[in-house]
């Protein structure tokens, strides 16, 4: 009966019916009767009822459709673990995400939305048609919420990763090819690289292959950006030469894995990036150079000479505030970086124009050498 007035489109009594079932079922739960009402059963009967309850489309079976969900994604969220599902509490997060768009809580909507999507995601096997459907869902969210270049990347990340997922054949489930790359054995190529993916939360049997380069929009991490932070130089020197880009992150406004190396400090990684031909003349978000993001109050005079006999044209690059590398080292009182950059001929000008900030005399003989 629910399915015919639906299909006729008389919503509200169609409701009305869908209420009175679940109402049925509840008191056949009672005692006396004892007719088990699991949750995954009335789940799917109040999650019908919302669904009839927005097709009305008016404003109290809107608010009612509302509270239906919320409530259903609090008894799920408060479910035993073996009981618990990811797929209904995905869709759950999804509908609530569409509902919260349509009321203009755009807020709500993406938290909703970026929960659903990290779900659905994460799902084994991958439900690639939901998954672009809350992508899709998500990144109107963000637009309409004005947040523009992360919903440039969340579609950079679905274009590229999920979208070519729905036309390809699934795997075998033996298959040992990952990313292109056929899986090692344990005393292989990649080994230790792919443990320690796995020891650090990546899933190396992710629907469409894994790579090491994949940066996750939501995590805002590669594998090669954790090593990196890490310092773990080892697992790097496996990678580095298993990877399609040096680039990974740019689109989704992460640093690179070069910018991401010189904040470390560490010599071995940022020669080894280098030598493997990543990019030097990159910037982040606030327009730091890897020059820039070396500077520190101590050390870095090692990464910063790597870098300046790659590219010397990044010693008097500006970042987005004026600032050169010159002018931060000063800030941090890293004397030996000052005395570095000022051997290496930076100009000690470009750090006055600001009119603002450290001033070089002291590095100077007690001088002051600008003009």
């Amino acid at each position: 009966m629910v399915d015919r007035l639906v299909s006729c489109g008389i919503f509200l009594r169609a409701s009305l019916y869908q209420k009175r079932g679940i109402e049925i079922r509840e008191q056949l739960s009672q005692p006396g009767y004892d007719l088990e009402f699991s949750f995954a059963e009335k789940a799917v009967m109040k999650e019908r009822l919302a669904d009839i309850l927005l097709r009305s489309e008016t404003e109290e079976e809107t608010v009612e459709a509302k509270t239906i969900l919320q409530r259903l994604l609090e008894e799920e969220v408060k479910q035993p673990d073996e009981f618990k599902n990811v797929e209904r509490r995905s869709r759950l997060y999804h509908n609530l995400g569409c509902l919260y768009i349509n009321l203009g809580n755009l807020k709500q909507a993406k938290t909703f939305l970026s929960r659903a999507l990290e779900g659905r995601k994460n799902q084994k096997p991958m439900p690639v048609q939901s998954v672009q459907e809350t992508a899709d869902l998500y990144i109107k969210a963000l637009k309409l919420d004005g947040a523009f270049d992360e919903a440039g990347g969340v579609e950079v990340w679905l274009n590229n990763v999920i979208i070519p997922l729905a036309s390809r054949p699934a795997s075998p489930p033996d298959s040992d090819l990952i990313g292109g790359l056929r899986r090692p054995s344990s005393m292989g190529e990649l080994s230790q690289a792919f443990a320690w993916c796995r020891e650090n939360g990546f899933d190396i049997d992710m629907p469409g292959g894994f790579r090491f380069d994949t940066c996750d929009f939501m995590t805002r991490t590669s594998p090669l950006h954790k090593a990196i932070q890490d310092e773990n130089v080892d697992v790097l020197k496996q990678m580095v030469g298993h990877v399609v880009s040096l680039e990974t992150g740019g689109d989704l406004g992460v640093p690179t894995p070069l910018l991401l190396a010189a904040s470390t400090k560490n010599r071995d990684i940022v020669g080894l990036l280098l030598r493997r031909g990543a990019r030097v003349n990159v910037r982040d978000s606030a327009g730091l150079s890897p020059l820039h993001r070396c500077q520190s109050k101590s050390g870095g005079v090692n990464v910063a000479k790597l870098l300046l006999d790659d590219t010397p044209t990044l010693l008097d690059a500006v970042d987005n505030s004026g600032k050169t590398a010159l002018f931060m080292a000063c800030e941090m009182g890293n004397e030996k970086m000052v005395h570095f950059l000022l051997e290496q001929g930076a100009n000690p000008n470009i750090c006055q124009k600001t009119r603002r900030g450290p001033t070089l005399s002291p590095y100077l003989g007690g001088t002051n050498e600008v003009e």
